[in-house]
């Protein structure tokens, strides 16, 4: 509408008040979508489960801020698409005091009727009121660089800890079975009948054998000599061999899941074609599997070489 009224010289106010509003709607919609990009930061070190968590990633976050609001300001609606030519024109209409006359003449014809004030109150009244919301519009714009990049730096923080929640997710197992494979390793390593008895105790399980023609004897109890040195020895922690060894496990997960391998993981797929569908990709082992996951939510960083589309309707 500032081009057009430009191009006319005429409804100047008109052009101005409505380029306001959408300048104010514009830096609203901005800080919302950064507070919103925060506050599903914060939800992800509450989620346990790795549904929830792509649940929450591409149905609502992806749906309702990513491809409503953030991707177009980044692409065919960029701010800096149409920052220049918008300061430039309203920076001419500022300075120039034939275009503000014509505009107070405007508002003197449009409003005589409706108000009773003089001419000279009316034009001076509109033309104060223009100008104030001029260098408001351009103040905002030239102070948008700055959000713009807070959103995009909260938008990588987010990506990235996703990543990181679904690794930590993945390589720990909280599930029943993945309790009760531990609880088998640690009673299978009681030598000395310890927790085992606790379990018995507390779960009322018995031993069941099968009665044969065995079943009348007992076997000998054969003495062993113990070696109380060499039990002490066995029985010394070594705490900082388990470090680095806690250590070296972090790491190597670190390293099979990095955002390097991951992006050539997904760069190898395109290596035959431009494009592949999801039902075409090979997955032929769990360490594919994540690698395709995170592939897919690492899509969403800028530096990627690579882009994910959604068909509509399938996710």
């Amino acid at each position: 509408m500032l081009k057009l009224s430009g191009e006319e010289e005429s409804d100047y106010q008109t052009a101005i008040n409505s380029a306001y509003e959408q300048t104010r709607n514009l830096f609203d919609k901005l800080k919302m979508l950064h507070n919103n990009i925060r506050r599903y930061h914060r939800q992800l070190a509450d989620h346990t489960d790795m549904n929830q968590i792509l649940t929450e990633h591409f149905y609502e976050f992806k749906e309702n801020l990513a491809d409503k609001i953030y991707y177009p300001i980044k692409t065919f609606d960029s701010v800096h698409r149409f920052k220049t030519p918008i300061l430039t024109l309203l920076k001419d209409w500022l300075y120039s005091d034939q275009i503000m006359e014509s505009l107070g003449e405007e508002v003197w014809i449009r409003e005589r009727k409706k108000r009773s004030l003089t001419k000279k109150s009316i034009k001076e009244e509109s033309v104060e009121d223009a100008k104030k919301k001029i260098v408001k519009i351009i103040d905002v714009y030239e102070n948008m660089d700055q959000l713009l990049k807070e959103i995009d730096k909260k938008n990588t923080e987010y990506t990235k800890a996703t990543l990181d929640r679904m690794d930590f997710l993945l390589n720990t197992d909280r599930s029943v079975i993945g309790k009760v494979r531990e609880l088998i390793k640690v009673l299978s390593a009681d030598t000395t009948g310890h927790w085992n008895r606790k379990i018995t105790d507390a779960m009322d399980i018995s031993t069941q054998v099968i009665v044969d023609e065995a079943s009348l004897y007992t076997s000998r109890n054969v003495r062993i000599k113990r070696d109380t040195k060499r039990e002490k020895e066995r029985n010394v922690i070594d705490k900082d061999q388990i470090l680095s060894e806690t250590t070296a496990f972090k790491h190597s997960v670190q390293e099979a899941f990095s955002k390097k391998r991951v992006q050539q993981y997904m760069l190898d797929l395109l290596d035959v074609a431009e494009k592949i569908e999801a039902k075409d990709i090979p997955v032929g082992n769990d360490s594919e599997y994540v690698k395709m996951l995170l592939g897919v939510l690492d899509s969403d960083d800028k530096k990627s070489a690579y882009d994910v589309v959604f068909k509509e309707g399938v996710y």
